[in-house]
């Protein structure tokens, strides 16, 4: 089984009137496409850069989860189904890297500011490392781009 992480839109109206069952649902279509949550976590409520079926705003929900790579495909039919979802985003987590909430950076910022001390900073890349990439992580990138020939057709 391999970690994934998915990205989900719901509708704050959604979100905001029966946040349990929301959940429930998420869960409840992982677990009959055969995935195994991890952790899920309201991200936040923030402006699309476009409307979404007629959506200005939407909630984030941020679900890592494991499963083998068979079943993501039904599982990414099963999100697209559910007429509670706005959209969603399948990836691998390659790094298995814990996401800091932005809550929880201002949580931390408080505490340190409280103990007179300034606020750690996060463990960026030095940039000589090259990064871990897998190849399935760039399988949806390059189907969606065309096919281009080697030569150009004679007219």
């Amino acid at each position: 089984m391999r970690l994934y992480e998915a990205m989900i839109l719901v509708t704050t109206a959604e979100a905001s009137r029966d946040w349990e069952g929301l959940t429930r649902h998420i869960t409840d279509i992982m677990t009959r496409s055969g995935a195994q949550v991890v952790d899920l976590k309201k991200w936040g409520e923030f402006k699309l850069a476009y409307e979404v079926n007629h959506q200005r705003k939407a909630v984030y929900i941020l679900v890592h989860f494991q499963a083998p790579p068979n079943v993501i495909a039904e599982l990414r039919r099963e999100l697209h189904l559910s007429e509670r979802i706005l959209r969603h985003l399948l990836l691998l987590d390659a790094d298995g890297v814990e996401v800091k909430l932005l809550s929880d950076l201002e949580e931390e910022r408080e505490r340190a500011a409280g103990e007179g001390r300034p606020p750690r900073r996060e463990e960026r890349p030095t940039g000589d490392e090259p990064a871990a990439e897998s190849e399935e992580s760039h399988e949806e990138v390059e189907s969606a781009a065309p096919a281009v020939a080697d030569e150009p057709e004679d007219r």
